[in-house]
């Protein structure tokens, strides 16, 4: 038993990893996937040698790069080149990430030279050299009390930039962003939006000003600013809108509900440059039959123009193949093309009408419901399995029956473990009934050999789904290859037995 659990638990292991953003990295090709939860630990293919540092350190012993890793004696020269291409490239992107982001930084400035007087222009360039020296000014001991706190800043409003000497940066970048940090729990922005570059330029400029800036009112942020800033982004979507003149465009449709029952409808314009938004509208008063949305896309077209739209992209629902129908005979140089990712979906769909899979997909549902649905089981679950959740959230609904079945297969042992324990036996659910069929589930041999099926069928066509769906990569040209693959797979997973 021991051993069928250690080969579940590497099989899953391996399939987690293959579905990770790890493991479209090149040099995987030439490494066997990692079996261990450390992801770092590497084995070449060729000198069967295990290697520490991650994939970059893999990939120069590939190359033959001497200095933190040994050469490997093994690899074709071919591939040998190619790593030590990849490893060239990798390095000027990165040059040319830092680069740019140094040119950003350069490009901050709030000084309108021509406005100044030649005495402020000297002032106000004497100002900027003191700020970009490499060398602080030294202070005295009495400047420690006659900085002033940005309170006293903001209401003395003074526009005084003091030099500032070594020791005291990092005292006083403490209290700094001791303020940003401040501001972002009292408004309640999400902490990643500090990883925005416009955030990073936004410190620079307030920066270069120096002390006393006053804030922008209200009103400014409300009207003029943000007129400034429409105007800005429309100058920038014309570089979007001449590219759809010289190389065409799709149109993407795309209605939603939210949680009052309104009914919305976006549509988005995509190009080689990326996706930009074009309009969305309330629909919740209209029928989404055919004419209505051809109507909208078409209207969308006009705005456009007929002769920069190449194709239309949507969902299969029967509303919108009625709207295909009818572009297609006033329209018949535009396609009206599926999306990938909604029929992928139903491919996942169609395999879990499967009487095994369907049953399989029920119990783990009751199981999470039972779970998550009453705090002492929901505690019980956390404190067997170190505080991880069983409910994993995907891109559509069957994306989520496989990330969740996932990770019951991984807790599989720890389930077990508490359906067995005294917590469970002095628990009163387990003396009512839908207890006591939980645990029956749990236990059940039957029902971890239909999970482990279950992943297997649905494993491949995940896979491309989270391809397809990613904007990082463009993936369409490779949508029919990843397809045929995972016919091939699940058939091999299956054993090629159509009862299955």
């Amino acid at each position: 038993m021991a051993d069928i659990d250690s080969i579940m638990k590497q099989t899953l292991s391996i399939l987690l990893f293959i579905m990770s953003k790890k493991a479209q990295d090149p040099g995987w090709e030439h490494a066997y996937p990692p079996i261990e939860k450390d992801r770092t630990q590497v084995k070449c293919k060729y000198c069967q040698n295990e290697y520490n540092g991650g994939m970059s350190r893999f990939k120069r012993h590939l190359a033959g790069i001497r200095g933190d890793v040994a050469p490997c004696a093994q690899v074709p020269e071919k591939v040998k080149e190619e790593m030590s291409k990849l490893i060239g490239v990798k390095r000027q992107m990165k040059e040319h990430k830092e680069e740019a982001l140094k040119q950003l930084r350069r490009e901050v400035n709030i000084t309108d030279m021509e406005n100044y007087s030649d005495y402020e222009t000297g002032e106000v360039l004497s100002k900027r050299s003191c700020v970009g020296s490499s060398k602080s000014t030294q202070k005295g001991l009495i400047d420690r009390f006659c900085i002033p706190t940005p309170e006293e800043a903001l209401r003395r409003g003074k526009n005084v930039q003091p030099t500032i000497n070594e020791k005291l940066k990092e005292k006083e970048r403490e209290r700094t962003i001791q303020y940003i940090a401040r501001w972002f729990y009292e408004v309640g922005i999400p902490f990643n939006a500090a990883s925005l570059e416009s955030f990073s330029l936004m410190l620079e400029a307030i920066g270069q000003y120096g002390r006393g800036l006053k804030a922008p009112t209200p009103y400014e942020l409300r009207v003029p600013l943000l007129k400034k800033e429409v105007e800005e982004t429309k100058a920038f979507l014309k570089t979007h809108r001449d590219c759809w003149e010289a190389h065409g465009c799709s149109i993407m449709t795309d209605a939603w509900t939210d949680k009052r029952g309104w009914n919305f409808m976006n549509l988005v314009v995509n190009c080689e440059l990326g996706s930009s938004f074009l309009r969305s509208i309330d629909s919740s008063l209209e029928v989404h039959v055919g004419p209505f949305i051809f109507k909208l896309v078409s209207s969308c077209i006009d705005e456009i123009g007929e002769e920069n739209v190449v194709q239309v992209i949507s969902n299969n629902a029967s509303a919108n193949m009625a709207a295909a129908n009818l572009l297609r005979a006033e329209r018949p140089n535009i396609f009206w093309t599926p999306c990938a990712a909604y029929c992928i979906d139903l491919m996942l769909e169609d395999i879990g009408k499967f009487r095994q899979i369907k049953n399989t997909i029920t119990k783990a549902r009751m199981v999470t419901v039972f779970l998550y649905g009453h705090m002492i089981t929901l505690s019980m679950m956390r404190k067997f399995a170190q505080k991880k959740d069983l409910v994993r959230t995907g891109v559509t609904r069957f994306a989520t029956a496989f990330l969740s079945l996932q990770s019951i297969m991984l807790k599989r042992n720890e389930l077990r473990t508490m359906f067995t324990s005294k917590d469970w036996d002095e628990c009163k659910w387990s003396k009512m009934e839908v207890g006591k069929r939980i645990q029956q589930i749990v236990l059940s041999n039957k029902f971890w050999n239909g999970v482990s099926l279950t992943l297997k069928a649905f494993e491949p066509l995940v896979y491309v789904l989270q391809r397809v769906d990613g904007d990082k990569v463009p993936s369409i040209a490779y949508v029919y290859g990843d397809l045929e693959n995972a016919k091939k797979e699940i058939a091999l997973h299956m054993d090629n037995d159509r009862k299955k």
